[in-house]
């Protein structure tokens, strides 16, 4: 299967303006580093209604496969609505000693989906999603991890003929109707957030890589401090 195209734009729209972003400091999550993840319903400020679901339905296998225990997402869906807490906006105002209490997590993800819309033009679509993301350590309540981003996703569309290319928005018009185009959203857009070399999320305890990738992360943080230290005294 071949991978839908991504243009990453980034914290400050790379793609259009060039602007680097500073490398994340992962001190505090170094400090903090956790095992579980209890991930919330996101908030979703766009008008596409199917992206708060398609986030939450494709998070776990992602997140997982980084290397973190999740907490099953249904669960925590229905133990909240059962508690009178219904909605994702209300979801995120419950206290992280409440979540805490209910159900053990490391850390509380927090996404929230700022826009999302898709533009569709003769032969192909493409879609814009501004995104924020917050990783809260349950116990200290001081951000892990954060990250807003903001990226185009296009389906693939490497036809050589105009037959094909045709066919191909045909194709993509009537996934647009089924949730497809939506899901293969939230899933690229997860991936580009978690995987994003000196940005993403770092490789979880149940990664095989993790050892390997900790020590790496540690002396990269190590020069970036010294390199601010130095920078503080001159």
């Amino acid at each position: 299967m071949r991978l839908p195209s991504l243009i990453l734009i980034g914290l400050c729209l790379l793609a259009a303006h060039g602007c680097k972003v500073a490398r994340t400091d992962y001190r505090t999550y170094l400090d903090n580093f956790p095992k579980s993840i209890l991930v919330l319903p996101p908030i979703n400020e766009s008008l596409e209604v199917q992206a708060s679901g398609m986030f939450l339905s494709t998070i776990t296998a992602l997140l997982s496969e980084r290397g973190y225990y999740v907490l099953p997402v249904a669960v925590v869906d229905a133990v909240l609505k059962s508690e009178g807490v219904p909605l994702p906006p209300e979801m995120h105002q419950v206290s992280l000693e409440k979540l805490e209490e209910v159900f053990h997590p490391d850390a509380v993800l927090y996404i929230r989906i700022k826009k999302w819309t898709t533009t569709y033009y003769v032969l192909n679509a493409t879609t814009t999603v501004v995104l924020d993301y917050r990783l809260v350590d349950a116990d200290t309540k001081l951000n892990l991890w954060r990250w807003q981003q903001a990226f185009q996703y296009s389906p693939s569309n490497q036809q050589s003929d105009l037959v094909g290319m045709v066919i191909v928005a045909a194709v993509h018009a009537a996934e647009s109707g089924s949730g497809r185009l939506e899901r293969d959203v939230a899933v690229a857009a997860n991936q580009t957030a978690f995987y994003l070399p000196r940005h993403g999320l770092l490789t979880g305890a149940r990664h095989p890589q993790y050892q390997m990738d900790l020590e790496k992360t540690k002396q990269e943080q190590l020069k970036l401090e010294q390199k601010r230290a130095k920078a503080a005294g001159q």
